[in-house]
């Protein structure tokens, strides 16, 4: 199926309602977190869930709070160098968000002691194309000590327990509603060279992952990730008119007097 005749698909059109807050040529598109929650399993999130019981919307908004606060923070270090002095978010957050807030300090600073230079070109970059859109982290300019070749790259900052393959599908996906733009003539966007990971730990101090996929030197890992993440977008089109169709179906049978 070509991007056309999966935006065509019956119920799709009805569907674009709830699609608010990201448009494409004045048309509205999911969200790429949309579509990694309803094709990507998740059980252990199930479990931790039950486990929880009543108390699951309570710390899940504890959660949530935490890594929009470091996110916060790690934005303002970018822009203006520091944290700011209060932010509006419950202090019982602010030990796990300055946690990772430092480790994001430590990898910037590892990276600059190791001689790479960092650019910030765009924070909390709005990304969309026909099929989604998306709000990247950081896209920076990184210039490697070895070779002097700066190239551009898309970073995202995780605050979870460990690195997935689901943080590079998503950036991934970024990444092709970049390209998507610069294919339009949008000259303000770069051509980026790979995605990568910042994962700060927000119980550990000094505690820090960071992985790049470069086009270059790991393009089978980013070519069969891209194949995947297209699958995965048409998945979710085609269950949305799936999900559509079903619906009519249902509201239109007429208690078995068809059979």
């Amino acid at each position: 199926m070509t991007d056309e005749e999966i935006m065509m698909l019956e119920g799709i059109e009805e569907k674009r309602e709830r699609w608010s807050q990201y448009t494409c040529n004045g048309i509205k598109v999911p969200r790429v977190s949309a579509i990694l929650s309803a094709t990507i399993g998740k059980p252990y999130l199930e479990r931790w869930a039950a486990n929880l019981g009543s108390n699951y919307d309570i710390e899940k908004k504890k959660i949530l709070a935490t890594g929009t606060l470091a996110h916060e923070m790690i934005e303002d270090f970018l822009m203006i160098g520091h944290i700011r002095d209060q932010y509006n978010i419950p202090n019982s957050n602010l030990l796990k968000a300055m946690n990772c807030y430092h480790n994001f300090v430590i990898w910037w600073n590892h990276m600059k002691d190791n001689g790479f230079i960092i650019k910030p070109l765009f924070i909390e970059k709005q990304l969309v194309c026909p099929l989604y859109g998306g709000t990247c982290d950081l896209i920076a300019a990184i210039t490697n000590p070895y070779n002097h070749i700066t190239k551009n790259y898309i970073l995202d900052f995780k605050s979870s327990k460990a690195i997935s393959p689901d943080y590079f599908i998503q950036t991934v996906l970024y990444m092709k509603a970049v390209d998507y733009q610069r294919s339009i003539g949008n000259i303000e966007l770069p051509e980026i060279s790979g995605v990568g990971i910042i994962r700060v730990d927000k119980e550990k101090q000094n505690n820090y992952e960071f992985l790049l996929a470069d086009k270059g030197t790991d393009f089978t890992f980013l070519n069969n990730i891209s194949a995947y993440a297209d699958n995965m977008v048409y998945w979710f089109y085609q269950y949305q008119s799936i999900e559509y169709q079903y619906k009519q179906f249902k509201k239109n049978f007429k208690n078995g007097k068809d059979v």
